[in-house]
């Protein structure tokens, strides 16, 4: 074999014969072969930018799909087609009366708690200490249940006191150990701290004053003061300052002496707590965040209150499902935005209408003003005593101030998730989901409030709570929304697209 034959066989090899190949190609070939490739790959870059093909992504993507029932059509009810799936995969146990995502999370909260509280038998920290040993007085059923304990408790507690018309007080239940308890507690069960992004809430009362500017039940006086509440909310991440100053905790606990052995003894130390704390909070105003009455940060919920004109969104909220910084601006308007409206709607409904902005004891609204509104909750009244849940009505009139706050919640947080987006841009569409982001804002309301209970449950809650069953209040809160008709393209008349809506905005 000569040196020429050698040094082809050496060249042709697999890698080069592809090489080989090419310029056996014809110009056309060629030509076509190169633009197919960039035509593919100016297609992929296209995707990338339209979808968002991250593992966040298709983890987020696979949960809402699971969760929905995409065989029903969302114009005909719209939260079986966000929860149905949600609803068959979550099975009542025998012992349970109902569940949903807020019930969830707090048993996953009270599982972690109780985990950590297992560590601080043998701490050597004071304030850990003493949650443990109201902690072991409550487990411990002989203590809880044993007549001739409590009764020299009482005893002892009647004796100081000097008074037996202070009874009544003694006997009020303290569920938990709350303030020692939740303070030592939530420093370590969020070790990474995660601040909400206040532009929401921001942009929510923005939006808020914009709208009622325009309503027709405010006459000038009433929209002005108004406008004003609005603007003077404060908002508070329970409890992000006073926290992590360990030092004070330990301050203020230092004269709480409590006894392993006597859980009903603890209950009257810490309902004595409570109060001198309390009394001691009146003439420090400027510290009213650092504990709000009886509000916890485990809480799964987020409070208005009145006196102090102030939103408190528990640490427990900024826990997933309910928070994800890593999902799209759209599923969190529609979730923890739509709730954080919802409560901004309280500061001038019918119940808080005699505090002005500063928490004063003054009526912000006219009579004329007062009597436009009832005229329009009306409508609320009537719409949703139609409502049928296990096949008993709901009732209109004590569920009304609710129902008008999800109305409203929803309205806002949409309209100030489009101002959002004006200004920072949409999120690339969830890959298998076929939705765009307006959609997804009503999407992530509806399956904030999945939700199951056994018939005898719900008819009880009908009778006795302020609040419709939850799939009600997504089917009215859809039924009332302009923005949601026009995202999904419902036919007027459809059942979730009917033409007499009800808004106070």
């Amino acid at each position: 074999m000569s040196s020429t034959e050698l040094m082809q066989r050496k060249f042709i090899t697999k890698k080069n014969l592809k090489f080989l190949k090419w310029f056996q190609l014809t110009k056309i070939n060629k030509t076509l072969l190169i633009t197919g490739t960039f035509f593919m790959l100016f297609e992929f870059a296209e995707l990338t930018q339209k979808y968002c093909l991250s593992p966040k992504c298709n983890e987020t993507a696979n949960r809402i799909l699971q969760e929905m029932d995409p065989n029903i059509e969302p114009c005909e009810d719209f939260y079986q087609y966000a929860c149905g799936g949600w609803d068959k995969k979550n099975i009542l146990k025998p012992s349970q009366n109902y569940t949903s995502k807020f019930y969830k999370l707090e048993k996953n909260i009270e599982a972690k708690l109780f985990d950590i509280i297992q560590l601080w038998n043998e701490t050597k920290n004071t304030t850990k200490k003493k949650a443990y040993s109201y902690y072991d007085s409550c487990m411990n059923e002989d203590e809880r249940y044993n007549n001739h304990k409590g009764k020299d408790a009482l005893l002892k507690f009647i004796k100081e006191l000097g008074n037996t018309s202070l009874l009544g007080e003694a006997f009020a239940t303290i569920s938990d150990f709350r303030f020692s308890l939740e303070t030592s507690f939530t420093k370590f069960f969020f070790p990474c701290f995660i601040e909400v992004d206040l532009r929401m809430l921001n942009s929510s009362k923005a939006m808020i004053q914009i709208k009622l500017s325009k309503a027709s039940w405010l006459d000038y006086k009433s929209n002005k003061l108004v406008i004003e509440k609005i603007d003077k909310i404060q908002e508070y991440l329970l409890f992000s300052d006073f926290l992590p100053n360990e030092t004070l905790v330990q301050h203020l606990l230092d004269d709480l002496e409590l006894n392993s052995n006597s859980y009903f003894g603890n209950n009257l130390i810490l309902r004595k707590f409570h109060k001198l704390y309390y009394y001691n909070l009146l003439r420090h105003p400027d510290r009213f965040q650092i504990f709000v009455y009886d509000t916890y940060p485990f809480a799964v919920n987020i409070f208005y209150f009145d006196v102090s004109n102030s939103i408190y969104l528990p640490t427990s909220m900024t826990e997933k499902p309910m928070f994800d910084l890593e999902r799209s601006m759209s599923l969190t308007f529609g979730g923890i935005a739509f709730y954080i409206a919802h409560m901004i709607s309280y500061s001038f409904d019918s119940y808080d209408v005699d505090f002005d902005a500063f928490g004063n004891q003054k009526k912000i609204l006219t009579n004329a003003s007062i009597s436009k509104y009832k005229e329009m909750s009306e409508c609320f009244v009537q719409q949703y005593e139609k409502f049928k849940f296990h096949g008993e009505n709901v009732n209109g009139k004590t569920t009304m101030s609710v129902n008008i706050a999800d109305i409203v919640g929803l309205e806002i947080a949409y309209n100030a998730y489009k101002t959002w987006v004006d200004e920072n841009g949409a999120h690339p569409l969830y890959p298998t989901l076929d939705l765009h982001d307006n959609q997804l804002v009503f999407l992530g309301m509806a399956q904030y409030y999945c939700y199951k209970s056994t018939k005898e449950f719900a008819i009880d809650r009908i009778v006795k709570s302020g609040h419709a069953p939850q799939p009600t209040r997504v089917r009215g809160s859809i039924q009332n929304s302009k923005d949601f008709a026009k995202a999904f393209n419902c036919k007027p008349n459809s059942q979730m697209n009917p033409t007499k809506k009800c808004s106070i905005l």
